[in-house]
């Protein structure tokens, strides 16, 4: 029961600003007060009468109410419910669910803490999070619960990108006795009387009406779900289109440009945890960050490496700065000229175009320019490389363009040194084929296309990352390091980013801390104010500056 007194502070309150209004008075909120006013005031918003708030709920959202209680606003829940949230907000309580004695043997402890979370969340028909930072077992907990419940259910479907759709039949094969059939490929055939189906992300977007929504599954995994994270992409409109009971989403980055996106995600992973009022405009949702962080709390577990793998071996990243060669200095500076001209005389209209032109152009010529010049950082690498080779160690080489990878390439074969590629160009089994060669030492350097490889794969092999190009999103990078330092891996990790002195690319490290604020502000329970995140034209005129 909410005073009409009460009502009318939660109607006027100003949250930016953390003031209200009552009987013309000014009224100061204390953080409790406001943290009141936020849960409520989209219920006093939402409803037509404002004198008895009535608001329908899905089960997933009982943490909302448990946040209420906790602040004054009780009745709402059960006994059974209270106990249901405080077991899943402290993880102390939860049953120990039995496992079978190979699983047993093969997790870690953080990783049977996973699995009878996800077997929790099943059983009280909910929906999961899995955020633990890559490399520490996502995959291998996910099937572990499969494994536990495989006895209870009939159908599961497993999305994943087309690079790792080979390393989930393998991890599903080598840990348990569970059998998986892909549908992929030219020949595929969607067998119903499969039990583990899995697919990707291309095939359910195209085969969403055809195939994927005709079917009702018990279990639905959307393995690296933040290639849905764009609410209004067509992924993400699909993966709401598939009938499932229950949901899990796997992630090392359940966030990553934009808050909007961590809505989005965990209402993939429990439908109707925001209720009838959706994600919201951006806007909104940052205003709301207090409740998208604690009412979503329960349904995410996440990891870090430092907090559980105290076994692993330590990481060391190092900025190499490097200073252009005068020719490249002046080339660089004569095509930034000429960006900034087109700039001033095209239309506004034309003008993000521009930006986003000058802006590859000058990343390019950070990395390598005309034929007749020599690359600084290419340079760079093979200097490096001759030196650590004879000594025996591997390395796995990174850029975001394959133009790139092809010139390094290139010094490769000149000096007749073995490698291995992966690009958006091979088949599954040849990129499956150049992993092995790698982990097996036939090929002692791995060059990799940054979107095409940096998820998924076990490359513990290397104990040398290079990350040629910086991106402004550091999750992108971290997941392109973790191929390596991950579980399994046994020798320290060094980790070189060539950054060019006096380029585009000093700025985009700011930018990266920046992003990396966005994500400490909703995976922690501090409540500064959250940086959204997308690059406005400010910051692209910041990076050409």
């Amino acid at each position: 029961n909410i005073s009409e007194h009460d009502l009318e502070i939660i109607k006027n309150a100003n949250l930016a600003n953390n003031i209200s209004f009552s009987n013309n008075q000014l009224v100061i909120l204390d953080k409790e007060q406001r943290s009141l006013a936020q849960l409520m005031k989209k219920y006093v918003d939402a409803s037509e009468d404002k004198e008895n708030i009535s608001v329908q709920f899905y089960k997933s959202r009982i943490f909302e109410l448990f946040e209420l209680k906790k602040l004054g606003v009780d009745g709402a829940l059960t006994d059974e419910e209270v106990a249901l949230c405080e077991k899943l907000i402290t993880l102390e309580g939860i049953p120990e669910y039995k496992m079978s004695d190979n699983i047993a043997k093969t997790l870690r402890p953080y990783q049977k803490i996973g699995y009878h979370w996800l077997r929790f969340l099943y059983e009280n028909k909910l929906g999961a999070c899995l955020a633990d930072d890559m490399g520490l077992g996502k995959t291998l907990q996910t099937i572990s619960f499969l494994d536990g419940v495989v006895d209870e259910i009939k159908r599961v479907l497993i999305v994943c990108p087309v690079s790792i759709l080979m390393n989930w039949q393998s991890e599903i094969e080598k840990f348990s006795d569970l059998k998986s059939v892909a549908y992929y490929g030219d020949q595929r055939e969607f067998d119903p009387e499969a039990k583990i189906i899995i697919t990707t992300y291309g095939l359910l977007k195209r085969e969403i009406n055809d195939v994927f929504s005709q079917h009702k599954f018990d279990v639905l995994i959307l393995d690296e779900v933040h290639h849905l994270k764009n609410p209004r992409s067509l992924g993400a409109f699909a993966a709401r289109q598939i009938k499932a009971d229950f949901r899990i989403t796997l992630t090392g980055t359940p966030v990553e440009n934009d808050i909007s996106e961590f809505y989005n995600i965990l209402d993939l992973s429990v439908p109707g945890i925001w209720g009838y009022a959706g994600h919201g405009t951006r806007k909104k949702a940052e205003n709301q960050k207090y409740i998208a962080k604690r009412c979503s709390k329960p349904f995410i577990l996440r990891r870090t490496k430092p907090q559980v793998l105290t076994d692993l071996p330590p990481k060391e990243e190092t900025l190499m700065y490097l200073n252009f060669s005068e020719e490249e200095k002046q080339n660089y500076l004569k095509t930034l000229l000429r960006i900034k001209t087109d700039l001033e005389n095209a239309n506004s209209g034309k003008k993000y175009g521009y930006v986003l032109e000058g802006l590859l152009r000058l990343r390019q010529l950070c990395l390598w320019q005309q034929d007749s010049i020599e690359s600084t950082k290419i340079r760079f690498l093979m200097e490096t490389l001759e030196q650590i080779m004879p000594e025996g160690h591997q390395a796995i080489i990174f850029s975001q363009f394959t133009s790139y990878l092809n010139r390094i390439e290139t010094h490769f074969n000149n000096r007749h040194w073995k490698f291995s590629r992966i690009d958006g160009s091979q088949s599954i089994k040849k990129r499956q084929t150049q992993v092995e060669q790698f982990q097996s030492g036939k090929t002692p350097l791995f060059l990799i296309s940054l979107k095409a490889g940096g998820v998924g794969l076990n490359l513990t092999a290397a104990n040398y990352v290079f990350i040629m190009d910086p991106w402004w999103n550091p999750a992108v990078e971290n997941q392109a390091i973790d191929r390596a330092h991950r579980i399994g891996q046994k020798n320290k990790i060094f980790v070189y980013k060539p950054i060019i002195k006096d380029s585009v690319e000093e700025k985009v490290l700011y930018l990266q801390d920046q992003k990396r604020k966005l994500f400490k502000d909703l995976m922690q329970d501090d409540d500064q104010e959250t940086f959204s995140g997308k690059l406005s034209m400010d910051d692209f005129m910041f990076l050409l500056s």
